[in-house]
């Protein structure tokens, strides 16, 4: 893959080794090594000439770029932002059971031009606690699944955007610590009907 982070490597007298440098770090990639033309760098082999070390990364999300969906996340702890594009592609749909029983997740922000966001994506994320929509105004109708934010228990703050369509069955089941649902637009009436009497509804 491309790499996305390039480091001059230090002077060094010739057919001396190079000094491996710090693994450098990056918000929501791992790290896969040193390169230097498209190979992984041999920090054992003198140095003969100037030399530009470049570090390779992959993205925790595993995407697939012909639905533009985010199939996949690992290691996702914390407060974790969703990318609007990988690999320059932009994120359309967050996938089924994404997230599913992750209880490290604390809160997450979901960026604008998400259009589906699938059955059980959230589900059982026990410690998450606050879902921020960005880009409230898209035009782009956003629908979700069944059992989106199940069994999120500690779930307190959401506020579905004005492109959010219906409130899917189930959808805040098992939420006990939310109590209003802010939402920024109408939903289709029927929606109501999925949400649990401790839930009440306010709009923006």
């Amino acid at each position: 893959s491309t790499p996305l982070y390039s480091s001059a490597a230090s002077d060094v007298y010739k057919r001396q080794t190079f000094v491996r440098p710090n693994d450098p770090t990056r918000s929501l990639y791992h790290f896969v090594g040193w390169y230097f033309n498209d190979q992984p760098y041999d920090f054992t082999k003198p140095v003969t000439s100037n030399i530009t070390l470049v570090a390779k990364w992959v993205s925790v999300f595993q995407f697939d770029s012909k639905t533009q969906t985010i199939v996949d996340a690992t290691d996702l702890a914390g407060d974790i932002e969703i990318p609007a594009k990988i690999n320059g592609v932009e994120v359309k749909a967050l996938g089924e059971n994404l997230f599913k029983n992750n209880k490290t997740i604390t809160s997450v922000i979901i960026p604008e031009g998400i259009e589906n966001i699938a059955f059980s994506a959230f589900e059982g994320c026990s410690n998450l606690k606050t879902v921020t929509f960005l880009g409230t105004d898209s035009s782009d109708p956003l629908t979700f699944g069944i059992n989106v934010f199940k069994d999120c228990t500690a779930l307190n703050s959401i506020s579905l955007p004005a492109n959010a369509t219906a409130i899917a069955t189930s959808m805040f089941e098992g939420c006990t610590s939310l109590i209003q649902l802010p939402i920024h637009g109408v939903l289709d009436p029927v929606s109501y009907t999925h949400l649990r009497a401790h839930e009440t509804v306010s709009y923006l």
